[in-house]
């Protein structure tokens, strides 16, 4: 009886090591890491400047008063359509003295509206086709000698339901400083952009309405694109983390363009490599990883 209470406490003995041992060697093993992943693929590489603009109509005509004289009461508002040589308003002078439309259009802003004295040379009301609009956007001189007439523009944020299309027609000759957001004082220059597409499908946009303008500088279709949140530097070379078999792999490799999304890998990697995104200081070679739900 004695012997059988001695072979059950050995075995009870026995089996609570081993499962110690076990605990032990289970918290030993290491846990792959959860991170985020991406695919290195056969895809079309864009690269574009990316600002904020304003729409202007192309051709304004501000109407002035001629002379020293009481200007009358205008019966206009803006957005009201006149037509080239209609009578706009009536100054007194030394006799009533019209001022006539010098073109057609739309009344776009009324300066002075009241009745009374008005300064020769004083603005009374602006004329201008809404239908003809062009954008203004004004670009980094970094940017903008990347840039060249022609190339094409997507114009966005607009408030329709898609971005518009527009093309590069003027990069004025001179720059001028602008202050950022920040504080830091920046060289620009105006970019002209004028809108291709159909004019029904634009007809609500209006001058000095706010856009922005994705002009497109260079595009390689079939490229080799990694994801640029995968790339780091070190020591003035590119390099990745490709995971192999669930464990991570430093890949130095080189590229050929580099965008804010995606980059064009010129060699190190090849279509397929799953490389891992953001890495932080916990990634290091020959660790084990897994993907993140929800990543590729």
């Amino acid at each position: 009886m004695i012997k059988k209470r001695e072979v059950k406490k050995r075995i009870t003995t026995t089996v609570i090591v081993l499962a110690l041992i076990a605990v032990v060697i289970w918290s030993l093993i290491p846990r792959p890491l959860p991170i985020e992943m991406g695919t290195v693929a056969i895809s079309n590489f864009e690269q574009r400047v990316v600002e904020d603009g304003q729409t202007r109509i192309k051709e304004k005509y501000v109407v002035s008063s001629p002379v020293d004289g009481t200007l009358l009461r205008l019966n206009w508002s803006p957005g009201d359509k006149v037509i080239k040589g209609q009578k706009l308003a009536t100054i007194k002078w030394d006799y009533d003295r019209a001022i006539h439309a010098p073109a057609s259009g739309d009344i776009l802003r009324i300066v002075t509206k009241d009745e009374g004295f008005i300064y020769k040379g004083k603005p009374i009301l602006e004329i201008g086709d809404p239908t003809s609009l062009e954008v203004v956007v004004d670009v980094l001189t970094a940017n903008a000698i990347l840039l060249k007439v022609g190339n094409q523009v997507s114009i966005a944020n607009w408030g329709g339901d898609k971005p518009l299309e527009g093309r590069v027609i003027r990069i004025e000759p001179s720059a001028f400083t602008k202050v950022s957001a920040l504080g830091v004082n920046e060289q620009r220059v105006n970019v002209v952009v004028e809108i291709t597409s159909p004019r029904r499908e634009w007809i609500n946009l209006g001058d000095h309405f706010q856009v922005e303008c994705r002009i497109l500088v260079k595009k390689i279709e079939n490229a080799l694109t990694v994801p640029t949140g995968a790339l780091f530097q070190k020591g003035g070379k590119w390099f990745t983390f490709v995971v192999w078999d669930g464990m991570t792999r430093l890949k130095e490799i080189e590229l050929s363009e580099q965008g804010p999304l995606i980059s064009v890998v010129k060699s190190g990697l090849k279509a397929g490599d799953r490389v891992v995104l953001y890495p932080g200081d916990r990634i290091v070679e020959g660790i084990a990883v897994k993907p993140l739900p929800g990543t590729t």
